[in-house]
């Protein structure tokens, strides 16, 4: 007869309304001991998640409130050509899915560029362009410079 037990509903109802969480051994509560869509934003401690937690990719437009769009994009662009201070040029970086009016940051991703920074950068078909001055005091060539890019519409 072991084993062939199974508690009447009223011993369930009973059990689920008087286990608290003294009764649980800790480290014993398992994902499939959760009901889907149960753990809610208030029972999350405040920064206790971060980036460590979330799988790389995981967040796309669909888990950013009002985001249509969400793309990263890295770019890398190489000139020998010397620009004057003060002096700014466009660098393009292929983007497929980018669309005239979507939003973009983009950032230098390499510290070997100093002299160079973007000052906005512009979505097109399929490119983004990103405006790049030169803010040394003396003409400098950028050689080859990394880009980190987010693509985003709302």
């Amino acid at each position: 007869m072991a084993g062939a037990f199974v508690a009447s509903p009223e011993l369930r109802a009973y059990a689920a309304a008087t286990i608290t969480s003294a009764d649980i051994v800790n480290e014993t509560i398992k994902s499939e001991d959760i009901k889907n869509s149960e753990v809610k934003a208030a029972d999350i401690g405040s920064s206790a998640v971060g980036s460590s937690e979330i799988a790389a990719n995981s967040v796309g437009a669909s888990e950013l409130i009002g985001v249509t769009k969400l793309q990263f994009r890295e770019c890398t662009q190489t000139s020998a050509s010397s620009l004057s201070s003060g002096s700014s040029w466009i660098f393009n970086c292929s983007s497929t899915g980018t669309e005239s009016g979507d939003s973009v940051v983009a950032t230098v991703s390499d510290s070997s560029t100093i002299c160079f920074a973007i000052t906005r950068a512009e979505a097109t078909t399929n490119n983004v362009g990103m405006y790049i001055m030169n803010v040394c005091n003396s003409s400098v060539a950028p050689g080859t410079m990394t880009f980190s890019i987010i693509v985003y519409d709302t």
